[in-house]
């Protein structure tokens, strides 16, 4: 009983963690990434945005959660990418009417993006490292969750100090 229960918590928090990863990728990092290589206008680059916007995130931490989860890694990155969406999916509904949109088909498009994309990064992250021992494989995919949450948490922020040189911690 305690065991699925910590399960469940920790697939919670990991999708939790995609969830917050995926809308910083979006907002602060995407259209970085594109604006030299496309107009950043149209449905074209919208759609551009959806996607990258769920890849970024998606590929280091589907790979570390690959190295963590050692059996059921396929049912388990369902899990945590589904709960991952239906969290912007919700946090998405409950701030704007987003299916009213004539761009509709953005976050359903990002979130199959980030379904697709974190399955088949644990499935490699899975078979990687083979002769690492397990407690250290888990480490590293829970080292890289770690890190990469907390920068995205810190991210905002630091973008604000940066390119704002507005650098306070308290408002």
């Amino acid at each position: 009983m305690w065991m699925h229960t910590k399960r469940a918590l920790a697939n919670v928090a990991l999708g939790l963690a995609l969830f917050v990863c995926v809308w910083v990728s979006r907002v602060f990092f995407t259209g970085q990434v594109l604006a030299p290589l496309i107009p950043l206008t149209g449905l074209v680059a919208i759609a551009c945005i959806a996607i990258l916007g769920g890849a970024l995130p998606t590929l280091p931490l589907g790979f570390g959660y690959g190295l963590m989860r050692h059996d059921r890694v396929l049912a388990g990155a369902l899990v945590v990418a589904l709960l991952a969406c239906a969290i912007e999916l919700a946090t998405s509904a409950a701030a704007v009417s987003w299916w009213l949109f004539k761009t509709w088909w953005v976050l359903p498009v990002e979130c199959l993006t980030v379904l697709v994309v974190f399955v088949i990064a644990a499935l490699a992250g899975s078979r990687s490292l083979p002769r690492v021992v397990r407690p250290l494989r888990t480490r590293v995919g829970a080292g890289l969750f770690v890190l990469m949450t907390v920068g995205a948490l810190c991210w905002p922020w630091l973008y604000s100090c940066i390119h704002l040189n507005v650098c306070r911690l308290v408002p």
